[in-house]
């Protein structure tokens, strides 16, 4: 939007914004990361008041409108933070202020600051995962949404580094996750995987393959080759369960430009 209008301009900041509002997946809080600055980084005003009174008259003192010099609005509770923070916040320009002193002074968050959460106790997820396979043309009687799975492993690996190991497979959801993760941001997380079945050869070997040749798949066929990635698969089978160290030479290097 910022190259397409030329730079951050007042239009470009209303388109953004609607844009966002228009994303009925977004929850509230994500809704709220709807303004652009002047070097394109996206953030969200947050009121600065204080959650109940303040007694202590530090937490009233007025700030001063860069423009008109006068003294701000302040909180009817005070203000959440010490002066001493309110100084930090206006020496890093984190204090957005109104046209003029009438308007509340806000706290400036950017998205790149705060992109990442603790992981809530419940995961909601209605999604389900044997379409996502069934388009590649692969049958597995149980699998977990893709979706789900990117949510965990990029919760672990929020900037992009890790291995996931995996000691019950399944049909592949984990490494399909961490690849799909991989396309989107660019980043290198590794996967370790242990399966005993024998779809391993059936499901989970060529789900693996044609998650990283294509992103999306139709009626067993890739929708687009262009979303494809470079990887190496790699891949040992151990002889006995019993003996875990006489393992045979069957190793593969699958590559896929």
């Amino acid at each position: 939007m910022v190259k397409k209008h030329g730079g951050t301009t007042e239009e470009c900041r209303k388109v953004f914004k609607n844009w966002v509002n228009d994303q009925r997946t977004f929850s509230a809080g994500e809704r709220n990361y709807c303004e652009i600055d002047d070097t394109g980084q996206v953030y969200a005003c947050v009121g600065m008041a204080a959650p109940e009174p303040r007694t202590d008259p530090k937490f009233f003192e007025k700030l001063i409108h860069p423009i008109t010099k006068k003294p701000c609005e302040v909180p009817s509770n005070g203000w959440s933070r010490a002066p001493e923070t309110m100084k930090e916040l206006l020496a890093k320009n984190l204090i957005v202020f109104g046209r003029d002193e009438t308007t509340q002074p806000l706290r400036n968050f950017f998205l790149k600051d705060h992109a990442t959460s603790e992981l809530t106790t419940l995961i909601s997820s209605g999604a389900k995962g044997k379409p996502q396979l069934s388009a590649m043309g692969l049958n597995f009687p149980y699998c977990h949404p893709v979706g789900l799975y990117e949510e965990l492993v990029w919760t672990l690996t929020p900037e992009g580094k890790g291995t996931i190991l995996d000691f019950f497979v399944g049909s592949g959801t984990n490494a399909h996750a961490v690849i799909s993760l991989n396309r989107r941001d660019k980043e290198n997380r590794k996967y370790i995987l242990i399966e005993m079945g024998h779809h391993f050869d059936t499901v989970l070997k060529p789900r693996v393959k044609k998650a990283v040749y294509a992103e999306k798949w139709k009626g067993a066929k890739p929708v687009s080759r262009e979303s494809r990635l470079s990887h190496i698969i790699r891949y040992q089978r151990i002889e006995s369960y019993e003996d875990a160290s006489a393992t045979s030479n069957s190793i593969e290097f699958g590559y896929a430009a």
